[in-house]
């Protein structure tokens, strides 16, 4: 299944590029394809996460997947790529909303010097496909 994503200038650096799920409804329909433990093991699921940080008086630790984002989209490097060894990161955005909890957003940075292919396509909307796997998932970003 595809995925909205958006290319973003994740370090807000003027260097580091990533890609990162477009809208918290997006993120709660992504969760639900993260069927593996994260990196730290404090979640078995990325939805695991997502409720602990909805109730969290305090930030919750991130729920992190050691994936290989494979880039098909013309946008930027013109030509296919392949990104080994990245970090999937779903994380609390902010501080704690007056109802309680936390906002949680999702992103991988692709590139730590990507911004001169991608920084023009800041906040393009981009089609993602996510593969898991028990070790690695794969980000597959459409063309």
């Amino acid at each position: 299944m595809a995925y909205e994503f958006k290319i973003w200038n994740q370090g807000n650096d003027g260097r580091t590029m990533g890609v990162r799920v477009a809208d918290s409804a997006v993120l709660s329909d992504f969760a639900r394809s993260c069927r593996e433990a994260d990196l730290g093991g404090n979640y078995t699921l990325l939805t695991e996460y997502l409720y602990e940080a909805a109730g969290a008086a305090n930030p919750p630790f991130p729920y992190s997947r050691l994936v290989d984002v494979v880039w098909l989209s013309p946008l930027g490097y013109g030509a296919p790529r392949v990104f080994h060894g990245r970090t999937l990161v779903a994380t609390y955005t902010g501080h704690a909303r007056d109802s309680g909890g936390f906002s949680c957003q999702c992103y991988c940075i692709i590139d730590p010097t990507g911004f001169i292919a991608l920084g023009l396509h800041h906040g393009t909307s981009i089609s993602v496909i996510y593969i898991a796997q028990p070790d690695r998932d794969t980000l597959m970003v459409q063309p």
